[in-house]
């Protein structure tokens, strides 16, 4: 009872709350099987021929594992088990540094601006994810191919505002306060990454062919995978291992800056380096380009928005310098 009572009123409620859905559950576990099988099968659109009853099983061992998840947290909150894991983690992990570090930008005043970010993401993400594993494949409208998408059309166009953004934040480099060396490097590497976000904008609609549609002729018809006016269909094969390069070695060299950083001092690594409010982002686009080809358009759904907040973080930094930084 002592150890009941240490437990705040609103978190008792919250456990028993939690505590019923999951006694509500078990009582209907039949019935919800049932519903659960149902909808399954009209909107997740499971493989018809084969045996019906390993995914009646799947859904089955699903939901004793979403109960007894649901009775795990009802039974930690009501004896303030959560509690004691957060000050065990808060021991080894410097929890509220690693927060700040996450919801802040020592290189703009817009203190709200990387919270912002993360929140963003990390729900585009989530949500992104979540409609992907409840409902397959989320490109397929039955209508056409998946080039032909309108998801992957509004995520290309992403593209273009990114390279926008990034020609914008060269133009309002001349007012940052920063060494001439610094301006040199940042205006250098803008202008690649706008150019390179423009040339891929124009490859993802084959430079006009799937809005004017005329035919490929000649040899770039013969080895091009998809008859198509573009470069990266002609090298198909590999992509399969450039996404998984891609996306892994994104994910660790960030990491490496983010964690282990070198040069703090020099400000064009600061403002270039993607800020660690995208790591959730970077994740998710590190584990889906493990599947290469299969979920290269999942992973263009993840990596077109990133860039695009990417660009957006160094146009905020410029046009709002931190006050700090400046009287350094």
């Amino acid at each position: 009872m002592k150890l009941f009572s240490q437990v705040s009123y609103w978190t008792k409620i919250t456990a028993l709350s939690i505590g019923l859905i999951s006694l509500s559950l078990t009582a209907f576990f039949s019935t919800v099987v049932v519903s659960l099988t149902e909808f399954a099968f009209k909107y997740m659109n499971p493989n018809v021929d084969a045996d019906q009853d390993i995914y009646i099983f799947i859904i089955k061992l699903t939901l004793i594992l979403f109960i007894a998840f649901l009775f795990f947290i009802s039974f930690s909150l009501l004896c303030n088990l959560h509690v004691k894991f957060y000050n065990f983690i808060n021991s080894i992990i410097n929890t509220e540094k690693l927060y700040k570090t996450i919801v802040t930008d020592p290189l703009t005043s817009k203190t709200n601006f990387s919270k912002f970010v993360f929140i963003t993401a990390t729900s585009y993400a989530i949500i992104l994810h979540l409609i992907y594993l409840i409902f397959g494949n989320i490109y397929d409208d039955g209508a056409g191919s998946l080039d032909e998408s309108m998801a992957e059309y509004i995520s290309s166009f992403l593209l273009i505002i990114s390279s926008i953004i990034l020609l914008v934040s060269i133009l309002m480099l001349k007012n940052v306060s920063a060494p001439n060396k610094d301006k040199r490097i940042i205006r250098t590497c803008l202008s690649i990454l706008s150019l390179m976000f423009l040339f891929v904008f124009m490859e993802e609609f084959s430079w006009g062919q799937q809005i004017f549609q005329w035919e490929t002729t000649g040899t770039l018809n013969e080895i091009n995978f998809q008859k198509e006016t573009n470069l990266h269909n002609v090298i198909q094969p590999l992509l399969k291992f450039m996404y998984p390069l891609g996306g892994i070695g994104l994910f660790f060299i960030l990491l490496l800056l983010w964690f282990f950083p070198r040069g703090k001092e020099h400000f064009w690594l600061n403002l270039l380096t993607p800020h660690i409010s995208l790591i959730y982002l970077v994740f998710f686009m590190a584990c889906v380009s493990f599947d290469g080809l299969l979920l290269s358009e999942l992973f263009e759904l993840l990596f077109y928005p990133f860039l695009l907040l990417y660009s957006i973080r160094i146009l905020v930094c410029i046009l709002y310098p931190s006050t700090k930084r400046e009287s350094v």
